[in-house]
């Protein structure tokens, strides 16, 4: 079996994504390959460990890939909810409970080929609404089981431990990572040195510097003509009130001066950033640059973890295209599987064109991506779910008039 094979498999199931299929399948070959599973493996030959990192928003297909994937090859995988290290005072001693679960289930040869599947990743990377300290005690509890050999492990109170090799796991680390895009957008503007924001930047730093260079000078110039001037009493009062209030104006900007113009030309280029890359999502769904490890270190995963995750698979928004050819196409379908109702009632459900095009839509509004096929479809179908059981053999239509009565 080739990663062209695998990538077939999931084709069978998930429509679109195809650099993340293409990712995924070659990280699945080498798993496959570094456990002999089936596929050529030469003794003494050590390959690289090909763990994941995957990214998309709920419902692209990040867990369906993985399962999938494990499903054919009968890969024992275990399932992390990455929350629940938050409330887990010792991270090592969980890590050992799922490990001693899969010896338990698997045995131990097939559990050294398992797959560790760690959701919500993000979540524990996100130093704005993580402390620091917690964010990285996590991560290198994580870091620290890719990186053992193996593992001593106790499977029954009383009995000798166990060794665990661990060399052969795979992890799978997956998430929305919500903000991504726009470090990667910076990044790649950043590097572009003609970019124009950053040109604009560069010059009003540079006119900052000149302006402080020049002013220092009036200032010494204006200190050696006050110490050869006259202090007399001829100013007028209003000439005495103006000129106290131009000392207090120019004691103001002095402090702003000194204090805070880079900190304004600094806001004025992320403002101007911030509305070209909005400007930039408006027309474009994707980025062509895709997420680079400095992307994933400035999220907040630690670069020693980040150095560890070979691939890099990122899902991109479905579009109404690709939900219907899932609907439509995938194996076993929920469609599929409505009709196989009606037919066991000898009874038959004629769905129109226009009304996968119409469910596609109204799963792209309601931004959760696949995870809402199946309540929008129980609801248009609902009603005549319920009539089909009566033994008059009906055809039930289901056309653009009955959609927009049932859903609005």
């Amino acid at each position: 079996m080739s990663p062209r094979e695998i990538n077939a498999i999931l084709d069978a199931k998930i429509f679109g994504q195809e650099d993340a299929k293409k990712t995924m399948s070659l990280a699945f070959y080498m798993h496959l390959t570094r456990n002999g599973l089936g596929l050529k493996k030469e003794k003494n030959l050590s390959l690289p460990k090909p763990n994941v990192i995957i990214m998309g928003n709920a419902g692209s297909g990040k867990t369906l890939m993985t399962h999938t994937l494990c499903s054919h090859f009968q890969l024992p995988i275990i399932n992390i909810d990455g929350g629940l290290f938050l409330n887990t005072p010792n991270i090592g001693e969980m890590l050992d409970a799922y490990l001693r679960y899969l010896v338990l289930q698997f045995g131990l040869e097939k559990a050294c080929s398992a797959v560790f599947s760690i959701d919500s990743f993000d979540e524990l990377c996100n130093r704005q609404q993580l402390q620091p300290h917690i964010s990285l005690a996590i991560q290198q509890d994580l870091l620290q089981m890719i990186e053992q050999k193996e593992r001593m492990l106790i499977i029954e109170q009383g009995k000798q431990p166990i060794k665990f090799p661990l060399d052969n796991l795979m992890f799978i680390f997956s998430g929305r990572f919500p903000g991504i895009d726009s470090l990667v957008y910076m990044r790649s503007k950043i590097v572009e040195h003609d970019n124009e924001i950053i040109k604009r930047k560069e010059e009003r730093l540079a006119l900052v510097k000149r302006y402080r260079s020049l002013n220092k000078k009036d200032q010494t110039a204006n200190q050696s003509v006050e110490r050869i001037g006259f202090n007399t009493n001829s100013e007028s009062r209003v000439e005495s009130e103006v000129s106290t209030v131009n000392r207090s104006i120019q004691s103001l900007y002095e402090n702003l001066k000194q204090d805070e113009l880079e900190i304004l030309v600094e806001q004025a280029f992320q403002k101007e950033m911030m509305q070209a890359m909005n400007d930039h999502f408006e027309t474009e769904s994707t980025l062509n640059t895709k997420v680079a490890y400095q992307d994933l270190i400035n999220y907040g995963v630690m670069p020693e973890l980040a150095g560890r995750l070979g691939f890099i698979a990122k899902l991109d928004q479905l579009s109404a295209e690709d939900i219907v050819a899932i609907i439509k196409k995938a194996d076993n379908n929920i469609i599929s599987q409505y009709k196989d109702y009606f037919n066991l009632h000898d009874d038959k459900l004629d769905i129109k064109e226009e009304v996968y095009t119409l469910i596609a839509e109204e799963v792209v509004a309601r931004k959760i991506g696949t995870r809402s096929i199946d309540a929008i479809i129980i609801k248009l179908l609902e009603q005549i779910l319920y009539d089909s059981p009566n033994d008059k053999k009906e055809k039930f239509v289901v056309d653009k008039a009955f959609f927009e009565r049932v859903i609005g």
